[in-house]
């Protein structure tokens, strides 16, 4: 049964409610992540051109964000003295005061030091206002709840997991071992999947692929020199294989593992690690210039692969097309050899004229058939580039557990042998 286009909403509300799912989830965050130190600075540089923003600043600069969102999400005309109006029940549009209690405060916080109000405190108006909003949103189309959700548990990943001190979490749920676990992960890119068709291409493969690497609890174990690593990391990359996967749980199976205890300074490594990440996937969701995760070399390999890959492609064309055409040549002069001895040779004109018409048509036809072929070749460089491009970008993309570089080739491999392209 197919839909028409007026029923699926366009793609300027899709990054809207995936942005403010986001938005929503750092102010919390950013608000959990409280106290922020000081701000009062001798600088007298504009905020605008600062490249170096303080927590409060950052965190003023998500608040004005949110409310610009909501506003766009969320638009309706407003009454004669230019306020917002006020139903008797509560709309998605009208946000809670104690976000513009929040922006006054901050407003005080940037050159001085106001206090802020703790996050336990806006919790109820900031959950029951998202409920709304998220209501609303899937009244009006269920992806657009599912971009809003995707966002907020995207920079929940990094936001719902503080800062390790060294003291146990107020809970369970505040650990990278819930916030990385595999069942998790894997719901972030089936909605991924749901709404990527409405993003930029590299959108949905650049998160998915390192969505999917950053899935390590259970995965982790410690080497002969005490540090951690991925149990059985070549079966590991090839998981995306049944039989790989299965091999490789076996043998982890018959080895006695202990519970696997993290220190301070590695749960510190691996936030910092995930941060890095964090600011990737935002440039991703805000749709930010991604050409500045790409170095010159990668530029000049993309390049290279590109231009080899397609000399190869070259090859095995021209040399299959080149043995096909023998064949057919092989073939049509027995077929011609058989056939000669019983027809006549053509004496009249009209049946020389038959005959030269027929030999036009053919060499017409494949005369067609190579200029489309050509056309199809110069298509296919750009094919190539796209396809390579886009796997060096998945190779940036990520930054991974262990702050190393994934190696191309595997991304390679991986990519040809998943069928749902993780």
């Amino acid at each position: 049964m197919s839909t028409s286009s007026a029923s699926t909403p366009s793609q300027d509300r899709v990054w809207l409610a995936l942005r403010f799912g986001w938005t929503l989830a750092e102010v919390y965050g950013r608000l959990v992540a409280n106290p922020l130190p000081g701000t009062s600075s001798e600088s007298t540089r504009l905020f605008i051109s600062d490249l170096n923003p303080s927590p409060s600043a950052r965190l003023w600069a998500a608040v004005q964000r949110l409310i610009y969102l909501t506003l766009r999400l969320f638009p309706s005309p407003e009454d004669e003295q230019g306020e917002r109006s006020r139903a008797s029940v509560p709309q998605p549009r009208d946000y809670p005061d104690c976000l513009d209690d929040l922006l006054a405060r901050l407003e005080k916080r940037l050159p001085g030091d106001e206090k802020l109000p703790r996050a336990k405190m806006l919790y109820p108006e900031l959950n029951r206002w998202g409920r709304h909003a998220w209501g609303a949103l899937d009244a009006e189309d269920p992806l657009l709840a599912e971009a809003a959700t995707l966002g907020a548990r995207l920079a929940d990943t990094y936001w719902g997991w503080p800062y390790p001190t060294g003291q146990p979490p107020a809970h369970r749920k505040h650990t990278w071992q819930h916030m990385l676990k595999q069942e998790r992960l894997n719901r972030l890119i089936r909605s991924v999947r749901t709404v990527e068709a409405h993003l930029p291409a590299h959108v949905g493969p650049m998160l998915r692929h390192s969505l999917w690497e950053w899935r390590i609890v259970g995965e982790l174990d410690r080497s002969g020199s005490g540090e951690l690593e991925i149990v059985y990391p070549f079966w590991y990359n090839l998981r995306s294989l049944d039989w790989a996967r299965q091999l490789r749980r076996r043998r982890i199976d018959e080895v006695t593992r202990l519970p696997l205890d993290v220190g301070l300074d590695e749960d510190r490594a691996l936030w910092k690690q995930l941060l890095n990440q964090m600011t990737t996937w935002e440039h991703l969701v805000f749709s930010r210039p991604v050409a500045h995760l790409l170095r010159p070399s990668d530029w000049r390999q993309v390049r290279r692969v590109t231009l080899g890959l397609y000399a190869v492609m070259l090859v095995a064309i021209t040399a299959g097309g080149a043995l096909l055409v023998a064949v057919l040549i092989q073939l049509l002069s027995q077929f011609l050899g058989a056939l000669l001895p019983f027809l006549a040779t053509p004496t009249e004109f009209k049946d020389q004229l038959t005959l030269a018409t027929t030999i036009v048509a053919v060499l017409a036809f494949l005369f067609t058939q190579l200029r489309q072929g050509l056309g199809r070749l110069r298509h296919l460089y750009d094919g190539i580039y796209q396809w390579v491009m886009m796997r060096k970008l998945q190779q940036r993309g990520l930054r991974a557990w262990h702050g190393g570089t994934k190696p191309l080739p595997w991304i390679w491999l991986q990519h040809l042998l998943r069928a749902e392209d993780a």
